[in-house]
């Protein structure tokens, strides 16, 4: 089996403005290069954030499975921004919910 290839990324590598369902609800802070070190990491893939370009760096064996894993993480992205916006639907629904019961 051949060693892993370590390949880079940027942040607009993963960033897929399609994947997100309201535009400029995910912030720096909810996905960043830590965010996606971890992510990967957690699911078996060497990575580490890369200082010098801001983005990340992991291991892949070929350039098929680099492609995974960009779109692993464009994912990522995409359930970071459905659950973000969930919560603020949730937060609209419940002010509604009080603002009635307040006038009753």
């Amino acid at each position: 089996m051949p060693s892993p290839t370590e390949f880079h990324a940027s942040m607009a590598d993963v960033t897929n403005e399609q994947h997100q369902n309201m535009a400029g609800m995910v912030q720096d802070a909810d996905f960043n290069p830590k965010i996606i070190v971890r992510f990967l990491r957690d699911n078996g893939i060497e990575a580490s954030v890369d200082e010098s370009t801001g983005g990340f760096c992991f291991q892949a064996a070929n350039a098929a499975r680099e492609s995974d894993v960009h779109f692993a993480c464009v994912c990522l992205r995409a359930s970071i921004s459905y659950a973000i916006e969930a919560a603020f639907w949730c937060t609209k629904a419940k002010r509604r919910s009080q603002s009635i019961s307040d006038r009753r």
